[in-house]
């Protein structure tokens, strides 16, 4: 049995043995999700000549969770502080980039921030000065990877 992922990669995933009847089961935990194709090759016999089959399944990637935490209210000129996480089952998020922006909500102006890097505990954190006040969304973005879905968090800030 071999095993096709989306990233183009193949493996020998196991032999199997079939049952009497000729059917066989296979479990399998792919390194990626997406779709997946299984290929089963039986050599023949003297008897039988050699024949293969193939099933394709879609694996589904694990979650991801995002936070994102700040102060609720803040003043013109002055630093917004933020902190977060970037959490899943078995994910080594160090060194993971995640994507800012600022959205001012009172006229729906939404500019890009610098990326921030998650640490080995899956921390991060940022400042940020406004220049204007008024109902500030902050957002952060995971794009995830061939494991993990991708994440998002806001939080937002009232200025004056």
């Amino acid at each position: 049995m071999t095993r096709h992922t989306p990233d183009g990669t193949g493996a020998t995933v196991a032999e199997v043995t079939t049952a009497a009847d000729g059917s066989f089961t296979l479990t399998d935990t792919p390194p990626v999700g997406g779709t997946v194709t299984y290929k089963a090759v039986w050599d023949g016999s003297q008897d039988a000549r050699w024949s293969s089959a193939s099933a394709t399944t879609e694996v589904a990637r694990r979650p991801a969770t995002l936070t994102l935490t700040g102060q609720q209210t803040g003043s013109v000129g002055k630093e917004l502080r933020f902190r977060g996480t970037l959490e899943g089952d078995r994910l080594r998020p160090e060194g993971a980039a995640l994507s800012v922006e600022r959205t001012w909500t009172d006229n729906s102006t939404t500019r890009p921030l610098p990326s921030v890097t998650v640490d080995e505990n899956g921390s991060f954190d940022f400042v940020h000065t406004v220049g204007a006040g008024g109902l500030y969304r902050f957002t952060v973005t995971w794009p995830g990877n061939g494991v993990y879905q991708p994440a998002q968090a806001g939080h937002e800030v009232r200025v004056s």
